[in-house]
């Protein structure tokens, strides 16, 4: 499957919960994630910054549950190939991804209200270190469908926050500019 995704930072989660409750999107679940972030060196740049089209790997912990996810970094057009699969133990996860040598770069947690609207899905998100966001995504089979799908994600989410300017970095991203020190 190919997730297309669109996200932007915003001051309240609250407004856009009203928004959302005006609109008639369905709150799927709130959740609190826990995400390990592994990361292969031939993907990384000099700043350990992910390349466009490489891969990281991640060990999400989600409501009692735990999956290894393989995602595509896609900043340009915001569709990337993603993999899941449920695993039972967290320590064999990693034993795996090591064998690969995928390396722990960092953990972030966030709390995560995911919402259903017009067969999307919208998450309001408040990431640790990083602040509020929320994302619109849509998941498709081909890749001739992404660019389309990406333009009715912005049109979503310019239907729900129009004044938003949307953030192209992925959570890793602004995870990386701290652990290098930058400030954005």
């Amino acid at each position: 499957m190919i997730e297309v995704e669109v996200r932007a930072r915003v001051d309240s989660l609250d407004d856009v919960r009203k928004i959302l409750d005006n609109m008639g999107a369905k709150l799927v679940k709130s959740s609190t994630q826990v995400d390990k972030v592994f990361e292969l060196d031939k993907f990384l740049d000099s700043e350990h910054r992910v390349l466009e089209g490489g891969i990281i790997a991640r060990i999400r912990q989600d409501d009692g549950k735990t999956k290894v996810q393989f995602k595509e970094i896609s900043r340009t057009d915001g569709a990337g190939m993603e993999l899941s699969s449920e695993v039972g133990d967290i320590s064999l996860a990693v034993e795996f991804l090591e064998k690969l040598d995928f390396k722990e770069c960092f953990t972030s947690r966030k709390k995560r209200d995911k919402y259903s609207y017009d067969g999307f899905i919208i998450c309001l998100d408040d990431v640790e270190l990083l602040g509020t966001f929320i994302e619109v995504e849509k998941m498709v089979d081909s890749s001739d469908l992404k660019e389309k799908t990406k333009e009715d994600c912005i049109r979503l989410l310019e239907k729900i926050a129009p004044s938003l300017e949307i953030e192209k970095r992925k959570y890793g991203d602004l995870m990386q500019d701290i652990i290098n020190g930058e400030t954005n």
